[in-house]
């Protein structure tokens, strides 16, 4: 088990979602997470959206642990300013994405502060972050280390080309 997050563009409503889940390829209807409203916008998850399959279908998935990805979003959170806060759990501890949790916006906060596990970030949070991410490029190169288990730069990578996709009519789903 873990996280898969896939990048989606050019997206078309093409109608109603079908009853029995059933699409066929090019085509996604993607998930409203409720703990986070709005950040599907402006699509919806009631209808069938087709969108470009020109670009490769490996290079629009990235995958990684929950843990993994826990660590690269607090890493980020720590580069986009957020302060290191303690946590509520039972092993209390210090980290920057909690800072994010306890924040009502700031620099990716769409991204940093939404499910690890299932939604849609849609086209205008997308737009949105875009120039945020890539204000805070220079500093995530500062932090790539050569090697084979940076996957800090490969995830960061992967996340500019998932929030300008997104931003051009698409989206990024997390499941």
């Amino acid at each position: 088990m873990g996280l898969d997050i896939r990048y989606y563009t050019k997206l078309k409503d093409i109608g109603n979602a079908p009853a029995d889940g059933g699409y066929g390829d090019g085509q996604i209807v993607f998930y409203d997470n409720e703990y986070f409203p709005g950040r599907i916008a402006p699509w919806k998850d009631t209808i069938l959206y087709s969108y470009d399959c020109s670009e490769d279908r490996e290079e629009r998935h990235f995958r990684c642990g929950y843990t993994s990805y826990s660590v690269m979003r607090n890493k980020l959170a720590k580069l986009a300013g957020y302060t290191a806060t303690e946590s509520k759990e039972p092993m209390a501890t210090f980290l920057y994405s909690n800072g994010v949790y306890a924040s009502e916006c700031g620099p990716l906060f769409e991204l940093l502060n939404f499910s690890d596990c299932e939604g849609t970030i849609g086209a205008d949070a997308c737009k949105k972050m875009v120039p945020e991410f890539e204000e805070l490029w220079p500093q995530i190169e500062a932090e790539h280390v050569d090697g084979p288990f940076d996957h800090f730069r490969t995830f960061c990578e992967y996340l500019r080309r998932a929030l300008k996709a997104g931003a051009d009519k698409g989206a990024i789903r997390f499941s």
